[in-house]
């Protein structure tokens, strides 16, 4: 029943922890190539669409060019400006402008799709070149120029040549000005095929279900492409700004002419991809779900037994029971889990008999420090008893001694705190110097100097000067014959409280001094205290405490000695680190 459960467990957890990404994988896939996909199309045709936009733009300039030459032409401006009747007469001149003309246009691109040209004068000058120019009568073509106004192109309109193989064509209209007088003295006029413009767009309809149109800015339409019969509905598309779900729509703006291109992009491809992703898809998952079942059915019943075993051991020491735990004949990483959970088992047995021995050790060094321990008031009851017997007999010097002695033990066992007043720390270095005098003979002379009275209520670490004077008194004056004297000066310097041991003794050499000072403004840890070196000490405490712009210095005065400077902030509160 267990397995059964297990089973079933493996089943629905690895489908669900598999399909699910693989859904969000399928959604994220099919969203990302949907969207590329119809980016990348919009890209290539759109640069497609400027390309046939650079096109109709750069045949649009050749026949602005070829117009510019016929109006600058000397020749064609002084026929316009004849009379009427010097007009319709034949003339060398005309011959010869007539030939310039046809010279000019049979070498320029624009007549391959050139079915006819007109010269047509307001003086009646009539001027024709092409094949299809001598069947249209002049007068039409007079009708023809009245509708024409800004916009220099007609548009898509049926040939006005009953005779001829082109039966849709494209007509521009240009007036002439008189060079002289500014004034409109005729007209160009140019019939050009249907594929004048539609040449541009084969690339982009031929290969594809995709339409495009040129549109001049007054909605003559100067090239319609991929319809095929289809004119209206292709045109209806192409002017609707309602999005269309079969095509994307683009469109390409050419300001320097007026023109406006659209297109429409079909999408089909787009759609046979998704068919193609959707189809994938479904395959996909069938497949994880076929593979997971066979998959979880499998690790249940290779699981199961060492997962049991695993179970029963752990069982077993969560109740303290470390015995007949049982192994696993088992190469994978829950063989390797088991044998960890046993060796783990023969770890808590070693140290639960560790940690019973170290009870039982601590017992017994308990009982000894106590054994050992001395009454502190039997300590000072027995130095006042040598002090009394001393002063008894008479021995002031001995009777001082040993109450300075006693204040020191006294403030090492009693007080408890770890910053005192400076006054306290200055009494008990009081007492220290007194010892030390005594043993020195009374060649130790000592001084102190305070800037101000308030300045004794300032906390300090204590024992932070004793080892400083121990210093002066032992590596300074000790070997002079004479002793020497001690002048301790306490004030502030800026914001912090400045403590100075100066002595009078022999000085430090400078590499030694280097070498200490090297030591004090070490934290690595790569200078290790020597004998009678308690001033590292000192040093360490106070940039533990606060801060490492504190601590203390050693130099050599000028005219002789050390000078040690000790420096802690005003106002130290204990609790502010």
């Amino acid at each position: 029943m267990r397995r059964q459960t297990l089973l079933k467990k493996l089943v629905v957890s690895f489908i669900l922890v598999s399909l699910i990404p693989a859904l969000l994988t399928a959604g994220v896939t099919f969203y990302r190539n949907n969207r590329d996909l119809k980016a990348s199309i919009i890209s290539e045709n759109q640069l497609s669409l400027l390309d046939i936009s650079e096109r109709t733009s750069e045949k649009i300039q050749q026949v602005d060019m070829f117009f510019y030459w016929v109006s600058q032409n000397t020749q064609i401006q002084q026929l316009l400006n004849l009379t009427a009747s010097e007009a319709a007469s034949y003339s060398e001149d005309k011959a010869l402008a007539i030939k310039e003309l046809r010279s000019q246009t049979s070498y320029r691109p624009i007549a391959k799709d050139m079915l006819s040209l007109f010269i047509i004068g307001n003086n009646g000058l009539d001027i024709r070149d092409g094949a299809e120019a001598s069947l249209i009568d002049y007068t039409y073509l007079k009708t023809f120029i009245n509708r024409f106004s800004e916009d220099y192109w007609s548009g898509v309109m049926e040939n006005i040549t009953p005779l001829t193989d082109n039966k849709r064509v494209i007509m521009y209209c240009h007036p002439i000005i008189s060079l002289e007088s500014r004034q409109t003295i005729g007209h160009l006029m140019i019939i050009f095929s249907e594929n004048f413009f539609l040449d541009a767009f084969k690339y982009f309809t031929e290969d594809s279900d995709n339409y495009a149109a040129l549109f001049t800015e007054n909605g003559q339409i100067l090239a319609l492409a991929g319809c095929e019969g289809d004119e209206i509905k292709v045109l209806t598309m192409l002017s609707s700004k309602n999005q269309n779900s079969e095509y994307l729509p683009l469109t390409v703006i050419d300001n320097a002419n007026r023109l406006t291109l659209r297109g429409l992009v079909s999408k089909q491809l787009i759609n046979n991809q998704v068919h193609l992703l959707t189809t994938s898809t479904i395959v996909l998952l069938a497949i994880v779900v076929g593979v997971t079942a066979m998959l979880s059915t499998f690790l249940s019943v290779n699981l199961n037994h060492p997962i049991k075993q695993i179970t029963k051991n752990v069982n077993k020491i969560s109740k303290g029971d470390f015995t007949h735990l049982q192994e696993i004949d088992d190469n994978s990483e829950l063989g390797e889990l088991n044998r960890h959970i046993l060796k783990m088992s023969e770890d808590i047995q070693r140290l639960l008999q560790e940690q019973k021995e170290r009870e039982t050790e601590k017992q017994r060094l308990e009982v000894r420090v106590l054994q050992a321990q001395i009454n502190p008031h039997f300590l000072y009851n027995t130095l006042n008893s040598i002090k009394i017997m001393a002063s008894m007999q008479s021995a002031y010097n001995i009777s001082a001694m040993v109450d300075a002695l006693g204040k020191l033990i006294r403030a090492n066992q009693t007080v408890t705190a770890e910053w005192i007043p400076l006054k306290q720390e200055l009494d008990l270095l009081d007492s220290y110097l007194y010892i030390q005098n005594i043993r020195f003979k009374g060649k130790i002379r000592s001084e102190w100097s305070i800037e101000d009275e308030s300045l004794l209520q300032q906390k300090i670490l204590k024992f932070t000067l004793q080892p400083l004077v121990e210093n002066a008194i032992i590596h300074g004056l000790a070997d002079l014959p004479q002793g020497g004297e001690i002048l301790i000066i306490c004030d502030t310097h800026k914001t912090d409280l400045r403590i100075r041991i100066l002595d009078d003794g022999v000085g430090i050499e400078p590499d030694r001094l280097a070498y200490i000072q090297a030591m004090l403004n070490d934290s690595s840890g790569i200078f290790h205290q020597e004998n009678g070196m308690g001033i590292k000490n000192v040093a360490q405490r106070i940039r533990l405490r606060c801060g490492s712009r504190y601590g203390v210095t050693i130099s050599n005065r000028a005219e002789g000695g050390t000078c040690a400077t000790v420096l802690l902030p005003l106002d130290y509160k204990e609790d502010s680190t």
